[in-house]
């Protein structure tokens, strides 16, 4: 009996070496996926950053003085995929801005003041541009 067993053993090696190898696989093709996902993580964020933005020229230049001059930041997103302009407020308006600064302030901000505003939601203001 003691015979049979060795026997049974001997067989059972090489089919006990191919599951090592199999389980063996399993850790590295874990690995291969995992690399492959940072990768591909990796390669869809340097593509979401490299979508081109709207350039600052399109915006209105009484909107990019506002800007220099310290009363709103002006700050690049994207809006369901479309480029667009986030603009937030930094200071409140004074007796520093013109009548026509004042407009385009409360035209984006709005009377309430709200703290951020895309661009593609501002409507330009009523008041008329000043006369050179």
């Amino acid at each position: 009996m003691g015979g049979v067993g060795v026997v049974e053993v001997m067989t059972a090696v090489p089919e006990l070496a191919r599951s090592v190898q199999s389980t063996d696989r399993v850790p590295a093709v874990a690995g291969v996926l995992a690399i492959l996902s940072v990768i591909g993580i990796g390669a869809f964020i340097v593509a979401r950053n490299a979508r081109s933005h709207p350039p600052h020229s399109d915006l209105p230049d009484v909107v990019l003085d506002l800007e220099e001059r310290g009363y709103l930041e002006i700050e690049a997103f994207f809006d369901r995929g479309m480029p667009d302009w986030l603009l937030h407020r930094r200071r409140l308006p004074d007796r520093n801005l013109s009548e026509h600064e004042t407009g385009w302030y409360f035209a984006i901000f709005g009377t309430r003041l709200r703290s951020s505003v895309p661009w593609s939601q501002v409507r330009p203001p009523t008041v008329t541009p000043p006369v050179a």
